[in-house]
């Protein structure tokens, strides 16, 4: 799904020395880690940066399926995003200035702000020309509007959303939805018994975690030993370091009085 198949057997890097595999097929292995992760809800702050744009496509692609899969909530901030991420999403959210001016499905967020005025921008990609609204130095507006009428500021832009057909869709959408998981305890029922079989045997019922403190310990020393392997030359390194200090500073002590003349050479030695 994530087409690293060719990677499973290498190693990560990120230093100098070990460079491992690119950096587009490290985010999707964080892709594949937030997957197993079994998390209720997945953010993704700005993960396309840096990437190509065939990269960040198939980023994107990865994290639909992924919520196609799990039924998971996906959030995620990107930046200058193309077309084809954009129509990969359901909702899209536009702030400016800490004021939500939209919020709703991506496919009528383009003909909303042009039905408050502004110029449509058919060049422009979708995720350009909804930031570029916001921007007091890049929006134009359409031919015919009194620019009077067309809210600017982040506070116009709010109260017009808010009294948009879309807004009053959204709430209604969200209270129907609290009162479908209201009515449906079973639902609740079901997924705390869920919880439960899935925790081990010997783990409390109020923890958090499903596995014990002991298998945690012994899962994340497995972690840590494979880690160190993967540097396997800077781990043989350090030992054989360790010994030759340590048989210095043991010679240091060899055949030593045992009587009180040989305090105080223990003594100086212990010094340097």
């Amino acid at each position: 799904m994530y087409n690293i198949e060719h990677t499973r057997n290498t190693l990560l890097g990120g230093s100098a020395r070990v460079r491992g595999v690119s950096g587009g097929e490290r985010k999707r292995v964080s892709i594949a880690e937030m997957m197993i992760s079994r998390g209720s809800i997945c953010c993704w702050d700005n993960t396309t940066r840096g990437l190509d744009s065939s990269t960040a496509l198939d980023f994107a692609k990865s994290l639909r399926i992924m919520t196609d899969i799990y039924k998971l909530p996906t959030l995620v901030s990107l930046y200058q995003a193309s077309e084809s991420i954009y129509a990969l999403f359901d909702k899209v959210l536009v702030i400016d200035h800490g004021k939500q001016v939209y919020f709703g499905p991506a496919n009528e967020a383009r003909k909303y702000l042009e039905g408050l005025g502004f110029a449509p921008k058919p060049r422009q990609t979708t995720p350009d020309y909804l930031t570029g609204c916001t921007d007091p130095w890049e929006r134009d507006f359409a031919d015919g509007w009194d620019v009077d009428t067309i809210p600017q500021t982040a506070d116009d832009l709010e109260k017009a959303y808010k009294a948009s057909p879309i807004f009053a869709r959204m709430v209604a959408d969200k209270n129907a939805y609290k009162e479908e998981v209201r009515r449906d305890s079973s639902a609740r029922e079901q997924f705390h018994r869920a919880v439960m079989d899935a925790k081990h045997s010997f783990t409390p019922k109020k923890s958090v975690y499903s596995i014990p403190f002991h298998q945690q310990t012994v899962a994340l020393f497995k972690r840590q030993f494979q880690l160190k392997l993967q540097d396997w030359f800077t781990l043989a390194t350090s030992w054989v370091t360790t010994m030759i200090v340590a048989i210095m500073v043991g010679t240091l002590f060899f055949k030593l009085p045992a009587t009180s003349n040989g305090a105080f050479t223990r003594g100086t030695s212990f010094v340097i």
